[in-house]
């Protein structure tokens, strides 16, 4: 159920879900505040590789309370299909099946900070769950027409 998140802007719904296979994606790794994050223009105009429907993720490889803002790494990228080849200079990770808090949010993109802030420091105190920190935080960009749709992804342990 879709409900308004206090304090964060933006309507949103939490569940904890199972992702029964691992999916593995197509990505670019940069360097850098992660609000400055974009899909790389590697992606545009691909096609055959792509699993559909074309969903594009960023993976979050640090702590920004942890790491300086300089050197926060992170990755752009789209899920890809399991025997697609890719192209030079585009790397392969694998989103790990496995328990995950789902977040998601509906709203700007701007609001996206203060929605893993309440992921991690309200919501997550109160469930009994632990996270995951071998596994990167991720975010899927999944908009519809004339709606702003963003998944949030903790791992849990």
């Amino acid at each position: 159920m879709t409900q308004w998140l206090p304090g964060i802007g933006m309507a949103g719904s939490i569940e904890i879900v199972e992702l029964c296979e691992a999916r593995r994606y197509a990505f670019v790794e940069r360097l850098g505040p992660y609000e400055e994050m974009r899909l790389s223009s590697a992606f545009s105009g691909e096609e055959g590789f792509v699993e559909p429907p074309f969903l594009t993720l960023s993976v979050w490889l640090d702590d920004p309370d942890v790491i300086s803002v300089g050197q926060l790494r992170s990755r752009s990228g789209v899920f890809v299909r399991d025997d697609a080849t890719l192209q030079t200079g585009i790397e392969e990770g694998v989103i790990r099946a496995g328990k995950y808090a789902k977040m998601r949010c509906v709203g700007p993109y701007q609001d996206i900070p203060e929605a893993w802030k309440f992921l991690y420091g309200v919501w997550l105190p109160h469930q009994g769950v632990k996270v995951d920190v071998s596994v990167p935080a991720f975010e899927v960009y999944a908009s519809r027409t004339g709606e702003i749709v963003t998944d949030l992804f903790m791992a849990l342990r």
